[in-house]
């Protein structure tokens, strides 16, 4: 079975999350942990684990007979946190999730296409996840838009 776009875009996400540890010049080994798609929960003991979102893809087509449409997905990193993370410590796996996902996981260079699967990427928006019932640091999220062609109709190409 053939991967589309989509699913090629996750997978290249979780490649470079995969990269984040102290050896490879971050400040933590958030890397080392569970990176899933699109998780519901984990385990105490399995955390910090880091969850990968994709979200609702937008696409507008100009003209009618269109081959390749600009198609904007929104995407979702979030870490989960043990309870009685530090907001300095969430900070650094926030600021190494960022750092993971602009970065080539071989090459540690700045590469907003995502190997050639995008056109572009572009942050939106990051901080940490706290629940206003308990303001207890749960986890940090980074949202970002990848930005790709598509034929119409056709993530497979």
């Amino acid at each position: 079975m053939a991967d589309g776009i989509r699913q090629k875009i996750v997978d290249e996400l979780r490649r470079r999350l995969a990269a984040i540890s102290i050896a490879n010049g971050y400040e933590t080994d958030l890397g080392a942990g569970p990176i899933n798609e699109m998780p519901v929960s984990y385990q105490e003991e399995e955390l910090p684990a880091i969850g990968v979102f994709d979200l609702i893809n937008t696409t507008a087509q100009e003209y009618a007979q269109q081959k390749r449409l600009m198609n904007e997905l929104s995407c979702q990193v979030r870490v989960f946190l043990q309870r009685g993370t530090d907001a300095r410590q969430a900070r650094q796996m926030l600021a190494d999730i960022k750092r993971a996902v602009i970065r080539d996981a071989t090459t540690q260079k700045v590469d907003a296409t995502l190997g050639g699967l995008a056109v572009d990427m572009q942050p939106e928006q990051d901080g940490p996840d706290v629940p206003k019932d308990t303001y207890q640091i749960d986890g940090a999220v980074i949202a970002f838009m990848v930005q790709f062609l598509a034929e119409p109709f056709n993530d497979y190409e």
